[in-house]
């Protein structure tokens, strides 16, 4: 019989190991653009090094006014918070204030597709 301490203590460990690795959410904090000023977007993203901003909505497409959901980005400081040689892209998001805001940059390897949401 397992003791169910033992399996508490195990799933714990791998949530730990999961998130050491950057698991599904990376530990890092969420703001949803549209509802935060540009200054406070910009300096979530500068005290944290990185946070996934939500922004949108979009549309499907080819289906003009139906949604599909949101846009979101890891959206980085810097340099230092994305894999060496990744390419940095600047990402300018909606936010409450401003139509166009720099939020910082997104991280991608060669070759690699983005959100585009970084034309100016």
């Amino acid at each position: 019989m397992i003791r169910p301490a033992l399996v508490v203590t195990a799933l714990l460990l791998a949530a730990g190991a999961a998130h050491a690795r950057g698991g599904p959410a990376m530990g890092l904090p969420h703001a949803t653009t549209w509802k935060n000023s540009c200054a406070g977007v910009q300096a979530l993203v500068a005290r944290s090094g990185a946070a996934v901003l939500t922004f949108g909505p979009r549309t499907a497409a080819g289906l003009e006014g139906l949604l599909s959901g949101y846009d979101y980005d890891r959206v980085a400081h810097d340099a230092r918070y994305c894999l060496p040689r990744a390419t940095l892209t600047p990402i300018w998001v909606p936010t409450r204030d401003a139509a166009q805001c720099f939020a910082g940059y997104t991280c991608s390897e060669s070759g690699s597709s983005s959100s585009g949401r970084h034309a100016r």
